[in-house]
């Protein structure tokens, strides 16, 4: 028996719930959702996931304009 679980919204799944307070005070100092493809990524690397990922899809930028206040 795996035990019971809660979804960490900054890794988008379910984590053991045992674990999750230091699982989710990790999560929430490290990672940022990024606005272009709502994927969490480590907040040190957005810049380059942006430019490695999304520089050469500039119509992506149009689908998602909400703001993430998270990065």
């Amino acid at each position: 028996h795996c035990g019971d679980k809660t979804f960490c919204r900054f890794y988008n799944k379910e984590v053991a719930e045992a674990n999750f307070a230091l699982h989710e005070t990790h999560c929430s100092r490290f990672l940022c959702l990024c606005p272009d493809c709502d994927e969490n990524v480590p907040q040190d690397q957005l810049s380059q996931h942006r430019e490695e990922q999304h520089a050469q899809m500039p119509w992506r930028a149009l689908r998602n304009t909400r703001e993430h206040p998270d990065c």
